[in-house]
């Protein structure tokens, strides 16, 4: 199964909100049946800080 429509990056809009909960995230979406995940976040410009807090690969 592929979900489309996933609000899991840590720190953005209603996601995630650290690293850790956006693992667990991902294992239990895993857990259901989830082979693929798109990241969808829900960004205004204006309303929107991110601050980095990991590396990206």
């Amino acid at each position: 199964m592929i979900d489309l429509h996933a609000h899991i990056l840590p720190g953005l809009d209603n996601g995630a909100p650290d690293l850790g909960e956006a693992l667990s995230m991902a294992w239990l979406a895993v857990e259901d049946g989830i082979e693929s995940l798109v990241a969808t976040p829900n960004v205004i410009h204006r309303e929107v800080s991110f601050t980095p807090t990991g590396k990206f690969l």
